[in-house]
């Protein structure tokens, strides 16, 4: 979201008093990228950030910022929800923010994103799918009419993928497409071998 929106979101936040909620899983992904809310913000801003997607899906620990007058009781709440999280996990995070690690994880991450797009770039050459170049996932639009065969095709390949209909909010059919992810695709190979799938797969059905 560009700096001016947000900057536009909190005039309105403030000027009707309500919170903002961030939730910022994926804010590494963008390096130098603008201001966060909690920064914008702090007197009404929960911002989250979860550790999963920086370390590992294993690493169950989030970090929340609040209001400083609304520490103690969201405090509780997570507590009294949620429990404590792993005391180990805990010391990691506070440990790895201390010395720097938790940066440059971030930054291998950026780096494995970067990589993965230029894969990505170069076996769907000439077709015009949306992204971000640090991204772990596309959007590829497709106007065929058959996409749910695609999709069912694609997976019995062992390939998992969404389409359109998976991504729908409502009952109005939005436009046809599919969402490619490959942040937890374990090698490149996989991702090629899986990339190769689809395309055979669009390609046989035109």
């Amino acid at each position: 979201m560009p700096a001016e929106r947000r900057k536009s979101i909190v005039q309105v936040a403030r000027k009707f008093n309500v919170r903002i909620i961030e939730d910022d899983a994926y804010a590494f992904l963008v390096e130098g990228g603008p201001c966060r809310f909690m920064h914008l913000a702090p007197e009404r801003t929960f911002s989250i950030i979860s550790l999963t997607k920086i370390v590992d899906p294993r690493f169950k620990i989030a970090l929340l910022y609040t209001p400083p007058e609304c520490y103690l009781k969201a405090r509780s709440v997570i507590e009294f929800g949620a429990g404590e999280p792993s005391q180990l996990f805990e010391r990691l995070t506070i440990e790895w923010i201390k010395n720097g690690l938790l940066d440059s994880l971030s930054y291998k991450k950026r780096q494995v994103a970067n990589r993965r797009q230029q894969i990505v770039r170069e076996i769907l050459y000439g077709y015009d799918f949306v992204s971000q170049s640090s991204a772990f996932h596309i959007w590829l639009p497709l106007n065929a009419p058959n996409i749910d065969r695609i999709v069912t095709g694609i997976k019995n390949d062992e390939v998992d993928i969404l389409g359109s209909r998976d991504c729908q909010v409502s009952n109005v059919p939005g436009p046809g497409g599919l969402r490619i992810a490959f942040g937890n695709v374990r090698s490149d190979e996989e991702l090629i071998r899986g990339l190769k799938i689809l395309v055979k797969h669009i390609t046989y059905s035109q």
